[in-house]
């Protein structure tokens, strides 16, 4: 069992080395641009002003956009998605809805509990809380069961059987364990923003992740 697992960990940071390395540009380059490039200032203003306005609305509306339906429109356009059309697209609008709702409502326990300034103490009690109690014990588990129930079409027969030793001792602890590869930075990234503009980040975040999780799960399927 832990072969296997040690198996499935080396093959998955093989896969996301250069994917993740991409994604921690992308969201350093986020931040650079807000507190160094002025003219961004605008846009930066733009979402924060719409988080203000419309609260856990804009969280559920944004990432259901940016991790759902984003995704679902590239792998579909792209062949990648071919059955189930109507059932994924009701699953990532819903499952993600959720999810934003979620995220944000714990990075603002996050700034209560830890406080919002950029000190290291504050950045690092936040992405340890994140990464080591919410997404290790909470997320990442959700998002690996509900996109095993989508895999399995939806189907609620047969299905508590494949929660099996395997599943929980291995496949699991994956998930967790690549998911810290790419989102110890990403949520660094996240935490140096205003409050405001952290779920914004989360989305533009999630969004390339999704993609990443859905084409190496596509791809793992045809060489099985």
């Amino acid at each position: 069992m832990k072969r296997k697992l040690f198996k499935i960990i080396t093959t998955s940071i093989k896969k996301n080395a250069l994917p993740g390395l991409v994604l921690w540009i992308f969201a350093s380059s986020i931040l650079l641009l807000y507190y160094f490039y002025e003219p961004s200032k605008a846009y930066f203003d733009m979402l924060s002003e719409a988080k203000a306005k419309y609260g856990v609305f804009y969280s559920l509306t944004a990432t259901a956009i940016f991790a759902g339906i984003i995704p679902y429109i590239y792998l579909v356009s792209t062949g990648r998605m071919k059955k189930n059309l109507i059932k994924n697209l009701i699953f990532y609008i819903l499952f993600w809805a959720e999810r934003g709702v979620e995220v944000d409502l714990f990075y603002t326990l996050q700034s209560k509990v830890f406080g919002t300034e950029n000190s290291f103490k504050v950045l690092a009690s936040k992405v340890l809380c994140d990464q080591f109690i919410y997404a290790a014990l909470i997320a990442a588990p959700i998002i690996a069961v509900a996109y095993h129930w989508k895999s399995y079409d939806y189907k609620f027969k047969g299905f508590s059987k494949t929660f099996d030793k395997n599943f929980f001792h291995v496949q699991i602890p994956s998930v967790i364990i690549t998911n810290w590869l790419i989102w110890i930075p990403a949520v660094i990234a996240i935490y140096s923003l205003p409050l405001p503009l952290q779920i914004s980040m989360f989305n533009f975040v999630i969004c390339f992740w999704v993609l990443l999780v859905e084409i190496l799960n596509k791809e793992s399927e045809v060489h099985k």
